[in-house]
């Protein structure tokens, strides 16, 4: 199961929160680069959940806010921005051989992924930190047929 969790970073203060996404195996491959607010981070998730797994790749910005997604190799290796987040930019956690790879690496790396956001729920760390955790605990309505339909 995919995750995008928002966490803690070791920063302080108001801009502490980061966003990692965790594929199917459980392996962060999606990570943000500078820490953000907490609704920041909240509306990040949900931009990227729901319009990023359809955005294409393209080489540059298109200059508008539409989504997509464009990448960009620095010297620690490759870092991907999407066009709705002006915030922050993500590192593409690669494995050290493809991190020094062609924009062939990212594209490959960039289809698994969409496909990870697609079907990613978002969790916080620690889960008190949901801006919505004393509905959810305190929610007592029962459940009619399957859970989440």
């Amino acid at each position: 199961m995919s995750l995008l969790k928002i966490k803690e970073t070791m920063r302080s203060g108001e801009r502490r929160w980061g966003i990692c996404l965790f594929g199917d195996t459980g392996r962060p491959i999606l990570e943000n680069t500078n820490p953000l607010a907490k609704g920041v981070a909240l509306s990040t998730a949900k931009v990227l959940k729901h319009k990023g797994p359809d955005a294409p790749i393209l080489e540059k910005s298109p200059g508008r806010l539409v989504p997509a997604w464009t990448s960009e190799k620095t010297d620690l290796g490759w870092v991907v921005g999407f066009t709705l987040v002006c915030e922050t930019v993500f590192d593409l956690l690669l494995k050290p051989e493809d991190a020094i790879g062609d924009a062939k690496v990212v594209e490959t790396a960039m289809e698994a992924v969409k496909t990870s956001l697609a079907k990613a729920e978002i969790t916080w760390d620690p889960p008190e930190a949901d801006p919505a955790y004393e509905e959810k605990e305190s929610d007592e309505t029962e459940t009619i047929g399957y859970p989440g339909s």
